[in-house]
């Protein structure tokens, strides 16, 4: 499975390919690669994303060190699975609004265990000044969640 917000693209035609091959060979749970920031008319940044250590995968440290995942990010659908509703909902019984990646991919990363790659080049567009980017909008609600995420119970290995 793959996360494509509405207001962004894919770079290239062949990117589900790349990912699929990327799942074949490495036996992977989760992949991810990077991306461009773009600012319509005004800018373009290439992403942070960077591989997690081997380390840091065998010890799950995924919540508790700095993000080195973003776009584009995919996973195997039964992973989904192993995720408890309960986990995806604020203490108000409502699914997250915001910071759906950490909240959706902590949990699908630690399940993966040690098979979360990052694969090289740069595979999405994220769209900046659409109106639509909840870190720019919501930037507050963002941080919060994150951070109530991040203190929540880890995952065990389980694929």
């Amino acid at each position: 499975m793959v996360n494509v917000d509405g207001d962004d693209e894919l770079i290239g035609k062949n990117v589900l390919k790349v990912f699929n091959a990327a799942y074949q060979k490495l036996k992977a749970g989760v992949v991810y690669s990077n991306f461009y920031f773009y600012e319509q008319g005004i800018s373009v940044m290439q992403g942070f994303t960077s591989e997690y250590e081997p380390f840091e995968k065998k010890e799950n440290l995924y919540r508790g060190i700095s993000l080195k995942f973003s776009h584009l990010m995919s996973f195997r659908a039964e992973l989904l699975l192993k995720i408890k509703e309960k986990d995806l909902k604020d203490e108000n019984g409502n699914f997250y609004r915001s910071a759906y990646n950490l909240v959706l991919y902590f949990p699908l990363m630690e399940s993966a265990c040690e098979r979360v790659f990052k694969i090289e080049g740069v595979h999405y567009l994220y769209n900046t000044n659409t109106g639509l980017n909840d870190d720019l909008m919501n930037r507050e609600v963002q941080i919060a969640i994150d951070v109530k995420v991040r203190d929540s119970v880890r995952y065990n290995c389980n694929l």
